[in-house]
């Protein structure tokens, strides 16, 4: 049986991870938190061919200093390349996401790089 893992053109070596929140920099509950998470998952399958979200526990701190602890949804999804226009739509994408989740920033990961949009 002949492996095809590592064929060049199935290297889809880059991820980009958009971190869901819970809850609104308030400390109120995300209204239609579960649309946002679709709709989160339908840009990135649309963009790049699929997603995988998982359940995550977070902290961070607030401007005013207190912590502020909540349930994190990730969806990340993988490619082969990522361009400057794909990023800077994922990245306007993250920005919209933080006004409907009224957040101070939305976490974006690609390829291990945190970025606070």
């Amino acid at each position: 049986m002949r492996s095809y893992i590592g064929r060049r053109e199935d290297n889809m070596n880059n991820k980009i991870s958009i971190y869901v929140p819970s809850r609104q920099k308030s400390g109120k509950y995300v209204y239609h938190r579960a649309r946002i998470i679709r709709d989160t998952e339908r840009m990135l399958s649309q963009m790049f061919g699929g997603c995988t979200t998982m359940d995550v526990q977070g902290a961070y701190c607030l401007e005013s200093g207190e912590i502020q602890h909540e349930r994190v949804k990730i969806a990340y999804a993988y490619a082969e390349k990522l361009s400057r226009g794909v990023l800077k739509k994922v990245r306007a994408y993250c920005a919209q996401l933080k006004r409907d989740c009224n957040q101070e920033s939305i976490a974006l990961e690609v390829n291990g790089n945190l970025y606070m949009v």
